[in-house]
């Protein structure tokens, strides 16, 4: 059942990440910054949710798992 559960949080989390990449990639082609954030505050914060989600993400997902 564990395996189960983990998997459903597994691939909540991967569409999460999916649809705040999509958010970054947008703004990107909206903006026409391909590079780093050109000190545009938007897509820096877009970039920070989407990174913050990949960096702590995993470990709990891990946890679950084990449990």
């Amino acid at each position: 059942m564990t395996l189960h559960i983990t998997g459903l949080y597994v691939g909540l989390t991967i569409i999460l990440a999916i649809i705040l990449g999509m958010r970054v990639g947008l703004y990107r082609g909206k903006t026409g910054i391909s590079i780093g954030d050109d000190g545009n505050q938007e897509l820096a914060v877009r970039g920070r949710h989407h990174g913050n989600l990949l960096e702590t993400a995993a470990l709990p997902l891990f946890a679950i798992g084990v449990l």
